[in-house]
């Protein structure tokens, strides 16, 4: 409602607004209550109207309406809501049914093996070995075998992005393709992180070398995070480190 100011007239028009919504449970272990032929029934002294609400109102959900009239009908405004509940819909069963893990594990399992035969924490592991940052004994000849050495790293990212991508994860549901996604986002950063060092060391900016090699530092909550994501994806499926070939378990 907007409020009018003291000064007003009191048949000055004002507009109330009326929002009806359906606060009943929703979910699988609850029934389903919607209500049908639902009505914003507002009386005043101009007599009764009902604008009707929608044919059927579920769960969370709401309509508005717009009710205008004088300032001094106001305080004889009287409104109520009326439904019904539907029953077709609260008497209708809904129930979850989960596949048995028999069936489920074996496109899992795949996926899990093919996964982990990526390595795919190499080339983070190759950048920590390799990334130094140059100081005054430092030879033109070292830079250049760590720039060589950035380059060959970039050509293993690419490669695993594709392998990655190859993965056999279309059996599995939306939240476990979700672990190839994030997987992918990882080697992605990986590959962000190696190509500013490299460009870096181009420059031969000292502060953005620094910067960069911090970055590279900076992956390891990243690749942590995979490997949360992976141990999830196999406890959700019975699959054991050793089926799966997994080897990153508390590093």
């Amino acid at each position: 409602m907007w409020p009018p100011r003291a000064s007003e007239d009191a048949r000055a028009p004002v507009t109330v607004r009326f929002t009806v919504r359906n606060t009943g449970p929703s979910g699988p272990d609850w029934p389903e209550i919607v209500f049908a032929d639902v009505n914003l029934v507002i009386g005043d002294r101009g007599g009764q109207s009902v604008p009707k609400g929608p044919a059927e109102l579920e769960s969370g959900k709401s309509f508005t309406y717009e009710h205008r009239c004088s300032l001094q009908d106001l305080p004889a405004l009287k409104v109520r809501a009326e439904g019904t509940v539907s029953a077709r819909r609260f008497f209708r069963i809904r129930r979850l049914a989960a596949i048995p893990t028999s069936f489920t594990k074996p496109a899992a399992l795949a996926y899990a093996r093919g996964f982990n035969d990526l390595g795919i924490h190499g080339p983070l592991e190759s950048l920590r070995k390799a990334v130094f940052i140059p100081g005054p004994k430092t030879t033109f000849a070292d830079v250049q075998a760590l720039i060589a050495a950035l380059t060959r790293t970039l050509t293993e990212i690419e490669a695993l992005q594709g392998r990655l991508r190859a993965l056999p994860a279309a059996a599995l549901g939306q939240q476990d393709r979700a672990h190839l996604e994030a997987a992918a986002a990882y080697l992605t950063k990986t590959q962000g992180a190696c190509r500013r060092f490299r460009d870096a060391l181009s420059t031969a900016d000292s502060g953005e070398i620094v910067a960069a090699a911090g970055s590279i530092e900076d992956l390891s909550p990243e690749a942590a995070q995979v490997d949360r994501a992976t141990e999830e994806l196999m406890r959700g499926y019975e699959i054991s480190d050793e089926e799966a070939s997994y080897r990153y378990r508390g590093r």
